[in-house]
Parts: structure tokens; C-alpha cells; sequence
């Protein structure tokens, strides 16, 4: 009789090992299936953010030709009412966006001040179809939605406290706390997590004090 169940306990344990090892399986299953859903979705979410096949130039960008489902950085030259020194150190940053509300084309970007760098959202200036302007990049906006990915842009630019101090080049100014727009709008998308795709072999990095992003 003990004989038998020893035979029983031991059948219900190997019994109840293998449903362990079952769970653990099952486990095991659904979290690498779960991880390779979410790769897809980045995978997915990237290749929506794709280059389109719109030519850069410069007599203004052909907004028809942009995707409204994607965020990007435009960049032009600013004229000396903005700075002292013409040419290269006078390139401006600004993200462009489609607002589905207004049903238009706007942006997010800043300008010098009285010595202060002050953002300027949506401001006219900064049209994309002005002469000029080009696309520099595509926002990566790393899974988030395009809408959700403005509403954080809008939330951060709202919340801009406009004190920092205005630098056409940062990086030829002793001040570590001076700033230009393209710092600005480099700030803005690290703040909200955005990345960026070159466009058109066109690099952001190359854009002055770019690499000095708002702390925000």
C-alpha cells in the first residue's frame, strides 16, 4: 500500500512539474510574442515617418507634396535684422506641423528679443512656402502619435518662460546659457522625446547651436 502511494505522489508531482513548466512556457511565449508586437509597432510607426519623395529647393517647400501625418524641421536664412553676421551663422529653425484643426500649415519656433530668446508659435515668418525654405529632417516621433506628439510640443512651448538668453551662434559666446532658435526647437523635440530623420540628405546637426537644445 505504501508502495502505491509513492507511485501516486510521485505521478502528481511529475504531474504538476509539467504544468509548471507549461505556465512558464506559455509565459515565456506571450512575453516575447508581446516584445516582438511592440518592435512591430516602432518598425510600423518609423516607416510611417519614411522620406517622401518631395525634392527639397529653394524657392519655398511644396507643402503639397509634404505628408500631414508627419512633424518636420524646415530651416532658412534670416536676413541681418535678425543678426549681424549674413550667410552661414544666420540659418533659423523651425518645426513645421499640420494643424487639422485650422486646416493649414504652422509651426513651433523662436526669435531674438531685446537679448532674450522668445518663441513665436505659429508666426507667418516661418511659412514654409516662403522663399527659402527647406526641409531639413522628419521628426521620429519614437511610437507616439502624431497628434499626441503635438499636444506635447503645444504643452512645452506653452510652458516656454521666454528668459533665456539669445545667441546667434552659442557656440562662440562665453555664455553657456545662451541660446538660438535652433537650440529651441532641438530642446523642444528632446524634451518630447522626438528623433530625426535626415531629409533629403539634408543633416539638422549642421544648423548653428542645434547641438545646444533649450533646457525646457
Amino acid at each position: 500500500m505504501l508502495h502505491q502511494e509513492k507511485i501516486t505522489y510521485i505521478a502528481a508531482a511529475s504531474a504538476k512539474l509539467a504544468e509548471e513548466r507549461r505556465v512558464n512556457q506559455a509565459r515565456e511565449a506571450h512575453s516575447a510574442y508581446t516584445a516582438r508586437v511592440k518592435q512591430e509597432e516602432i518598425a510600423a510607426t518609423k516607416a510611417a515617418n519614411a522620406l517622401t519623395t518631395h525634392e527639397n529647393g529653394n524657392y519655398g517647400i511644396d507643402v503639397s507634396q509634404l505628408n500631414k501625418g508627419q512633424v518636420y524641421i524646415a530651416a532658412r536664412q534670416i536676413t541681418n535684422d535678425y543678426v549681424d553676421t549674413p550667410g552661414l551663422l544666420a540659418l533659423h529653425a523651425s518645426t513645421v506641423y499640420f494643424d487639422a484643426k485650422e486646416k493649414e500649415w504652422t509651426t513651433f519656433s523662436a526669435f531674438e528679443e531685446d537679448g532674450f530668446l522668445v518663441n513665436s508659435p505659429g508666426d507667418k515668418k516661418d511659412d514654409p512656402s516662403i522663399k527659402g525654405m527647406i526641409i531639413k529632417a522628419i521628426v521620429d516621433t519614437n511610437g507616439k502619435s502624431t497628434n499626441a506628439y503635438i499636444q506635447d510640443l503645444t504643452y512645452i512651448s506653452n510652458s516656454y518662460k521666454k528668459n533665456v538668453a539669445y545667441a546667434a551662434v552659442p557656440s562662440l559666446t562665453e555664455n553657456n546659457d545662451d541660446r538660438n532658435s535652433n537650440g529651441y526647437v532641438s530642446g523642444m523635440h528632446k524634451k518630447a522625446g522626438g528623433t530625426f530623420l535626415s531629409y533629403d540628405g539634408e543633416n539638422v546637426r549642421t544648423l548653428p547651436g542645434f547641438s545646444a537644445p533649450v533646457a525646457f
